[in-house]
C-alpha cells in the first residue's frame, strides 16, 4: 500500500497475521475444486459454523464435502467481475 501522509494509521492487521491467528481459514484447495483461481479464505466464524463438520456428527451422514458445496452455491449467485 502506498504511503499516504494524510492518514494516521493507528493499527494494521495483515492477511498473514489473520491466518496465523486463525481469524481467517484458508479454503484454497476446496475453492480450486469449483474453479476459483486465486487464494481463498473465509472467516473462522463461517468455517466453524457452516463448513466444518460438528464434533460427534462424523458418523451421522455429515461429511467434509461441505466447503466446496457451500462455496459453489454462494459463488453461483455472484456475477463475474468485468476485466
Amino acid at each position: 500500500m502506498p504511503k499516504d501522509d494524510s492518514w494516521n494509521v493507528v493499527y494494521s492487521y495483515s492477511r498473514a497475521q489473520a491466518l496465523a491467528d486463525d481469524v481467517l481459514v484458508d479454503v484454497t484447495e476446496a475453492a480450486k475444486e469449483i474453479g476459483f483461481r486465486i487464494p481463498t479464505v473465509v472467516t473462522d466464524h463461517l468455517f466453524h459454523g457452516y463448513v466444518e463438520v460438528p464434533e460427534g456428527l462424523e458418523g451421522e451422514g455429515q461429511s467434509d464435502c461441505g466447503p466446496s458445496f457451500f462455496m459453489k452455491r454462494r459463488s453461483s449467485s455472484m456475477k463475474p467481475m468485468a476485466r
